[in-house]
């Protein structure tokens, strides 16, 4: 007999999302909402949620939202409900919510979709909903979208499943706190806030009111209990700086946010997706998560990227601790140490980083110096691989994400117009020089590439490319 689980569910009254796919975002995104049964407003009340569809009259009501945990992450389901059936249209991780104001059973999500990269809903919880998780949606891969008119129905799950999800409380507690009970979380990924933004953000609260409420976990009850930031570190700085007195506040339990991993993920997902994070914070983030067990696919999936951007920050957890911590941007630009130099150090033994660094810091010049730490580099990279013999596939991966970005970027600076080659050279010479010499130099060792690869075609009797 399937086992049943405890969910949420609520029937959406408006949506909008952002699509990811190139041209105009939100145009895809609408064409989307509308094949799902989504249409523009008759009457224009929006209020504080303009540019919202809302269901057609024929799918009133059909429209609803599935929200459960998976992992210590919520996750929810957009589907189009008609009778016993449900038919899936979107699914995602749950970015943030907003619960209730007083007097009202509206609520808000912030989704993170396989469709649509953002999708906001305001939408009723439904009294009792049905206690059933579809298998399709635990699985860690996302079910094909299927429209209105589709024949997919909901499937159940095993007990296996099961027992790694906990039921979402239906009603968030929310309390109006005092900030100075309130501490953060030291292992909160983003370590760097604009103090200007944070006043400009602080004000806004002040004048427009908080419109949604931070998360914290209890860590002290009593008398005078203390609580520490899980989700809202932006908002609790800007009531900081404006010297606001107490701030509105979703409370967990342990049960909850039963560790620190499960806290640091659950702000790093929020807040990823939000905030513009440093190349030292996101791979602060994800070297975290990957030591609490998450793999590369796992965290892929989480921030919407390919693994290959994933593992080139994982590749730091070899740089030796006082490079990495030059990558730190509140050092000025001269003193830091940039993601693609970083990288190249951290495939070098840790006695030979520190003095390839400071050879190449003498170097003048960004790409200079990402060459000569290059050909310093190449005679000491191990040749092993997880205690293997390196082999000539390792370098592919390698060569498949450089060349698109080597060809992009010619692409771009060919398309610049001949008077800005001009002012360069009339300028500043030196560096035109210097600009020459490095396109004549690139030229060269891509005819090399070119060359290595077309012999290696050849050999393959499978392939036969063309001369001209």
């Amino acid at each position: 007999m399937p086992v049943q689980v405890r969910t949420d569910d609520y029937i959406v009254i408006k949506i909008r999302g952002r699509s990811s796919a190139g041209g105009n975002p939100d145009t895809i995104a609408g064409k989307i909402m509308s094949q799902w049964g989504f249409v523009q407003p008759s009457v224009n009340g929006d209020g504080d949620f303009p540019g919202g569809l809302v269901s057609s009259t024929d799918h009133k009501g059909k429209h609803q939202l599935r929200v459960w945990v998976e992992a210590g992450q919520r996750q929810a389901r957009l589907m189009f409900v008609n009778g016993s059936n449900e038919y899936n249209l979107d699914k995602g991780v749950v970015v943030s919510g907003r619960a209730p104001v007083k007097g009202s059973t509206r609520v808000g999500f912030v989704l993170k979709g396989n469709q649509l990269v953002n999708i906001e809903v305001e939408c009723d919880q439904i009294a009792d909903a049905p206690p059933v998780v579809p298998a399709t949606s635990l699985n860690g891969s996302a079910s094909a979208p299927i429209s209105p008119n589709g024949s997919s129905v909901q499937k159940t799950i095993s007990l296996d499943t099961v027992s790694k999800l906990r039921p979402v409380a239906p009603t968030p507690v929310i309390m109006e706190i005092p900030i100075v009970l309130i501490s953060r979380n030291p292992e909160q990924p983003r370590k760097n806030f604009n103090r200007h933004e944070l006043i400009q953000l602080g004000n806004s609260m002040k004048e427009e009111g908080q419109n949604e409420p931070i998360e914290v976990v209890l860590i002290q009850d009593g008398p005078i209990p203390r609580y520490e930031l899980v989700k809202g570190e932006r908002r609790w700085r800007a009531a900081q700086a404006i010297e606001m007195e107490t701030l509105r506040a979703i409370v967990l339990t342990r049960k909850e946010i039963p560790n620190r991993d499960v806290q640091h993920r659950r702000c790093f997902v929020a807040d990823f997706h939000h905030s513009k994070y440093s190349d030292y914070e996101t791979a602060v983030a994800l070297l975290h998560e990957q030591k609490a067990g998450l793999s590369p696919a796992t965290l892929a999936s989480i921030c919407g990227k390919k693994v290959a951007w994933v593992k080139k920050y994982l590749k730091l957890s070899t740089l030796h601790s006082e490079l990495f911590k030059l990558m730190d941007p509140q050092l000025p630009r001269s003193e830091r140490l940039s993601l693609s130099l970083a990288r190249i150090l951290a495939e070098v033994p840790g006695d030979n980083q520190k003095e390839i660094y400071r050879q190449v810091v003498a170097v003048k010049g960004t790409p200079l110096r990402l060459i000569k730490a290059s050909q310093l580099a190449t005679g000491l990279t191990p040749h092993s691989r997880r205690g293997r013999r390196s082999r000539p596939s390792d370098n592919v991966d390698s060569m498949l994400e450089k060349m698109p970005r080597i060809l992009a970027d010619s692409l771009l600076v060919s398309e610049y117009p001949l008077d800005s080659f001009e002012s360069l050279a009339s300028r500043r010479p030196e560096d035109a020089a210097l600009t020459l010499r490095h396109a004549t130099e690139a030229i060269g060792k891509l005819y090399n590439i070119r060359e290595k690869l077309r012999a290696a075609m050849e050999r393959d009797t499978e392939f036969k490319p063309s001369h001209d």
